[in-house]
Protein backbone atom coordinates (compact mmCIF):
# COMPACT_ATOMS: atom_id res chain seq x y z
CA UNK A 1 0.00 0.00 0.00
CA UNK A 2 2.67 2.55 0.64
CA UNK A 3 4.38 1.91 -2.76
CA UNK A 4 0.83 2.52 -4.09
CA UNK A 5 0.37 5.81 -1.99
CA UNK A 6 4.33 6.60 -3.25
CA UNK A 7 3.35 6.45 -6.79
CA UNK A 8 0.02 7.77 -7.01
CA UNK A 9 -0.23 11.43 -6.16
CA UNK A 10 -3.03 14.20 -7.09
CA UNK A 11 -1.86 15.95 -10.05
CA UNK A 12 0.80 12.96 -11.25
CA UNK A 13 0.07 12.77 -14.50
CA UNK A 14 0.74 9.57 -16.60
CA UNK A 15 0.91 8.23 -20.23
CA UNK A 16 0.46 4.66 -19.23
CA UNK A 17 0.02 2.06 -16.97
CA UNK A 18 3.78 1.03 -17.34
CA UNK A 19 5.16 4.51 -16.66
CA UNK A 20 3.53 4.18 -12.91
CA UNK A 21 4.66 0.35 -12.10
CA UNK A 22 5.76 -2.20 -13.82
CA UNK A 23 5.18 -4.97 -11.08
CA UNK A 24 1.79 -6.69 -12.48
CA UNK A 25 0.73 -8.02 -8.69
CA UNK A 26 0.42 -4.08 -8.11
CA UNK A 27 -0.96 -2.83 -11.04
CA UNK A 28 -4.22 -4.74 -10.49
CA UNK A 29 -4.75 -2.40 -7.75
CA UNK A 30 -4.40 0.91 -9.91
CA UNK A 31 -7.15 2.75 -11.79
CA UNK A 32 -6.38 4.67 -14.92
CA UNK A 33 -8.95 7.47 -15.48
CA UNK A 34 -8.28 10.23 -18.65
CA UNK A 35 -3.76 9.71 -18.09
CA UNK A 36 -3.83 9.63 -14.07
CA UNK A 37 -4.07 7.06 -11.85
CA UNK A 38 -5.51 6.54 -8.77
CA UNK A 39 -5.91 3.25 -6.20
CA UNK A 40 -8.76 1.08 -6.43
CA UNK A 41 -9.36 0.74 -2.58
CA UNK A 42 -12.27 -2.30 -3.50
CA UNK A 43 -9.59 -4.29 -4.91
CA UNK A 44 -7.02 -3.65 -1.85
CA UNK A 45 -9.76 -5.15 0.74
CA UNK A 46 -10.83 -8.28 -1.45
CA UNK A 47 -7.35 -9.20 -1.29
CA UNK A 48 -6.79 -7.93 2.38
CA UNK A 49 -9.49 -10.47 3.15
CA UNK A 50 -6.97 -13.76 1.93
CA UNK A 51 -3.59 -12.34 4.42
CA UNK A 52 -2.41 -14.97 6.41
CA UNK A 53 -3.72 -17.85 3.98
CA UNK A 54 -1.73 -20.18 1.76
CA UNK A 55 -3.67 -22.20 -0.48
CA UNK A 56 -2.73 -25.02 -2.55
CA UNK A 57 -3.83 -26.09 -5.52
CA UNK A 58 -3.83 -29.46 -6.82
CA UNK A 59 -5.87 -31.96 -9.22
CA UNK A 60 -5.13 -35.00 -6.81
CA UNK A 61 -8.82 -35.54 -5.51
CA UNK A 62 -8.38 -38.77 -3.55
CA UNK A 63 -6.17 -37.61 -1.12
CA UNK A 64 -7.10 -35.96 2.01
CA UNK A 65 -5.78 -32.09 2.28
CA UNK A 66 -3.42 -33.09 5.61
CA UNK A 67 -1.59 -35.61 2.99
CA UNK A 68 -1.46 -33.09 0.02
CA UNK A 69 0.18 -30.15 2.56
CA UNK A 70 2.82 -32.70 3.64
CA UNK A 71 3.71 -32.89 0.48
CA UNK A 72 3.64 -29.68 -0.21
CA UNK A 73 6.55 -29.33 2.88
CA UNK A 74 8.50 -31.66 1.56
CA UNK A 75 9.32 -29.30 -1.79
CA UNK A 76 12.07 -27.76 0.04
CA UNK A 77 14.26 -31.29 -0.34
CA UNK A 78 13.55 -31.73 -3.89
CA UNK A 79 14.20 -27.46 -4.41
CA UNK A 80 17.13 -28.29 -2.38
CA UNK A 81 18.68 -31.12 -4.66
CA UNK A 82 18.05 -28.96 -7.82
CA UNK A 83 20.22 -26.53 -5.99
CA UNK A 84 22.87 -28.38 -5.33
CA UNK A 85 23.11 -30.33 -8.60
CA UNK A 86 23.12 -26.87 -10.61
CA UNK A 87 25.31 -25.07 -7.88
CA UNK A 88 27.08 -27.34 -6.15
CA UNK A 89 28.20 -29.93 -8.18
CA UNK A 90 28.15 -27.87 -11.23
CA UNK A 91 25.91 -30.48 -13.24
CA UNK A 92 24.27 -28.37 -16.41
CA UNK A 93 22.22 -30.20 -19.35
CA UNK A 94 23.85 -32.42 -21.90
CA UNK A 95 22.44 -32.77 -25.54
CA UNK A 96 22.95 -36.46 -26.05
CA UNK A 97 20.50 -38.38 -28.18
CA UNK A 98 20.54 -42.05 -27.74
CA UNK A 99 18.68 -43.63 -25.09
CA UNK A 100 21.67 -45.06 -23.63
CA UNK A 101 23.49 -42.06 -23.12
CA UNK A 102 20.99 -39.93 -21.95
CA UNK A 103 20.20 -43.04 -19.26
CA UNK A 104 24.23 -42.94 -18.63
CA UNK A 105 24.43 -39.24 -18.09
CA UNK A 106 21.14 -39.05 -15.68
CA UNK A 107 22.81 -42.04 -13.65
CA UNK A 108 25.81 -40.25 -13.17
CA UNK A 109 24.26 -37.19 -11.85
CA UNK A 110 22.44 -38.92 -9.57
CA UNK A 111 25.17 -41.01 -8.22
CA UNK A 112 27.27 -37.82 -7.96
CA UNK A 113 24.44 -36.21 -5.77
CA UNK A 114 24.11 -39.28 -4.21
CA UNK A 115 27.84 -39.75 -2.88
CA UNK A 116 27.27 -35.98 -2.12
CA UNK A 117 24.27 -36.51 0.20
CA UNK A 118 26.09 -39.38 1.96
CA UNK A 119 29.18 -37.42 2.20
CA UNK A 120 27.26 -34.87 4.25
CA UNK A 121 25.74 -36.90 6.18
CA UNK A 122 28.67 -39.00 7.53
CA UNK A 123 30.21 -35.33 8.68
CA UNK A 124 27.21 -34.67 10.61
CA UNK A 125 27.50 -37.75 12.35
CA UNK A 126 31.27 -37.03 13.61
CA UNK A 127 29.97 -33.59 14.35
CA UNK A 128 31.25 -31.31 12.07
CA UNK A 129 29.01 -29.39 9.86
CA UNK A 130 29.85 -28.25 6.34
CA UNK A 131 28.18 -27.44 2.65
CA UNK A 132 28.94 -29.29 0.01
CA UNK A 133 31.00 -26.68 -1.28
CA UNK A 134 32.83 -25.86 1.95
CA UNK A 135 33.75 -29.61 2.09
CA UNK A 136 35.49 -29.45 -1.68
CA UNK A 137 37.10 -26.34 -1.31
CA UNK A 138 38.88 -27.68 1.69
CA UNK A 139 39.89 -31.09 -0.18
CA UNK A 140 40.81 -29.64 -3.16
CA UNK A 141 43.73 -28.32 -1.65
CA UNK A 142 44.92 -31.94 -0.84
CA UNK A 143 47.88 -33.90 -2.82
CA UNK A 144 48.87 -37.10 -2.58
CA UNK A 145 51.71 -39.06 -4.06
CA UNK A 146 51.09 -42.53 -5.41
CA UNK A 147 53.41 -45.47 -4.86
CA UNK A 148 53.93 -48.86 -5.63
CA UNK A 149 56.00 -51.14 -3.56
CA UNK A 150 57.63 -53.08 -6.30
CA UNK A 151 58.38 -56.28 -4.53
CA UNK A 152 54.88 -56.78 -3.30
CA UNK A 153 52.85 -54.92 -5.87
CA UNK A 154 50.68 -53.09 -2.99
CA UNK A 155 49.61 -49.79 -3.57
CA UNK A 156 50.05 -46.70 -1.26
CA UNK A 157 48.75 -43.31 -1.38
CA UNK A 158 50.72 -40.45 0.41
CA UNK A 159 49.14 -37.35 0.89
CA UNK A 160 50.89 -34.28 1.59
CA UNK A 161 50.61 -32.41 4.76
CA UNK A 162 47.38 -32.03 5.39
CA UNK A 163 45.52 -28.79 7.65
CA UNK A 164 43.01 -29.47 10.39
CA UNK A 165 39.78 -28.95 8.42
CA UNK A 166 41.48 -31.55 6.33
CA UNK A 167 42.10 -33.78 8.81
CA UNK A 168 38.43 -33.52 10.48
CA UNK A 169 36.97 -34.83 7.11
CA UNK A 170 38.99 -37.58 6.48
CA UNK A 171 38.54 -39.02 10.29
CA UNK A 172 34.79 -38.92 9.41
CA UNK A 173 35.27 -40.92 6.61
CA UNK A 174 37.77 -43.40 8.87
CA UNK A 175 40.80 -42.44 6.86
Amino acid sequence: MDRLLKIVNPGKKVIKIGDVISNSGTKKYLKINSGSAEIDFNKVENDANWDGLHGVITNISEDHSAKILERYRGLWQIEEAFRVNKHSLKMRPVYYWSPRRIRSHISLCYLTYAVAKHSIHRLKKKGLVLSIDEMRHRLRRVQASKIIDKPTQNRYVIPSATDKSQLEIYAAFDL
